[in-house]
């Protein structure tokens, strides 16, 4: 029972939840590869602020990094922390305590086994009601699948570039439109 641990066993827990595993692991969450670019990345930006002239260069396997790959990087963690804000939002609004709710998002957003409290490894996930579970299992499917070929997937399955062809003609419409003489001829409507 990890739920009986001292703060910092837990803490390091939650945190390795966020890690996940190797890049191809069946595990999702932010995954080692990443993390480790991260904090390359991270050295560099503060090796730029000391030596402003320094050309460093991000080197993974024995292979220099593109600034594409960091910027793609920082793209997929602002997204990736977004969701997991936004999920933590919404299955927040069941009312349980943080420590439940937080590790619980974590759990399924990052498909990581250990949650804690009352969804703790002698609990389960009873205590949420529908809506929020239904959240939960969409967490899971979005921690699996990865974020981006999800979106990519909804996007091209469901309309929506049609929806965003139709929203871009309306706009269009609607700049096309002199709206300073459609102005005047409606105050001259109210003024008769």
């Amino acid at each position: 029972d990890f739920d009986k641990w001292p703060n910092l066993s837990k803490t390091v827990l939650f945190v390795l939840m966020f890690i996940g595993g190797c890049a191809g692991s069946t595990a999702g969450g932010l995954k080692v590869t990443r993390i480790v670019l991260i904090f390359k990345k991270l050295g560099a930006s503060i090796k730029k602020l000391i030596h402003p002239n320094a050309v460093s260069v991000i080197k993974y396997d024995g292979e220099s990094v593109d600034d594409k790959v960091s910027l793609g990087l920082a793209d997929y963690m602002l997204m990736y922390f977004v969701c997991f804000i936004g999920i933590l939002l919404i299955v927040s609004l069941n009312g349980l305590d943080i420590e439940t709710t937080i590790s619980a998002v974590a759990s399924c957003f990052n498909n990581v086994v250990p949650a804690f409290n009352l969804a703790g490894p002698m609990a389960n996930y009873n205590c949420f009601n529908d809506f929020s579970k239904i959240i939960l299992s969409f967490a899971m499917l979005l921690g699996r699948l990865e974020i981006y070929p999800l979106l990519k997937s909804t996007y091209e399955n469901y309309g929506v570039a049609e929806m965003d062809r139709r929203f871009a003609e309306f706009s269009e419409y609607l700049a096309s439109l002199d709206m300073d003489s459609s102005v005047a001829v409606v105050e001259q409507e109210i003024s008769n």
